[in-house]
């Protein structure tokens, strides 16, 4: 099967080092089959990259939200995900959850679970390979999109604010 990929690349605010990705590729033969792009994107732009996708694949561990996820599902992506009690309250049945693997210790106190990079490769092939199930959950990802608006959050901010002022 052949493996295409986009990867959005991120890093902090003036970390300036170098990224190389063509260690990954080479170990895992990935190479000229990945497309990297950095930087901000317009909506637009963000939209034609994401609906190019065929699957919405994060192992973040560090956004209770993961709003990357929500574009995806508007794009009507089935989305892999890490198994969050957070995400599991956003993104419910409309996503697949990977197997928790180990854990990662922030410094602060705070655990946080990993997941298992066969369990992600295994829903990968899963979905690259059952076409019913794709569409079933892209089915179910447009759905649970629909469900968030920028424009009703913002109605009951405003509402949230007006009873404390």
């Amino acid at each position: 099967m052949p493996v295409v990929g986009v990867v959005k690349l991120t890093s902090y605010p003036g970390l300036d080092a170098p990224y190389r990705h063509e260690a990954l590729e080479d170990v895992n033969g990935l190479r000229k089959r990945l497309f990297y792009v950095s930087g901000w994107l317009e909506d637009v732009e963000l939209a034609a990259l994401i609906s190019a996708c065929d699957v919405f694949l994060s192992t973040s561990i560090c956004e209770e939200f993961l709003l990357s996820a929500l574009e995806a599902q508007a794009c009507g992506l089935p989305a892999v995900l890490p198994d969050m009690p957070s995400l599991r309250e956003v993104y419910s049945d409309s996503a697949v959850y990977l197997r928790r693997e180990g854990w990662w210790y922030d410094g602060y106190g705070s655990k946080l679970p990993l997941s298992s990079v066969d369990d992600a490769v295994n829903r990968l092939y899963e979905l690259y390979s059952n076409r019913e199930l794709r569409e079933e959950l892209g089915s179910k990802s447009l759905k649970n999109a629909s469900r968030y608006s920028w424009d009703e959050s913002a109605v009951k901010l405003l509402k949230l604010l007006e009873r404390r002022g």
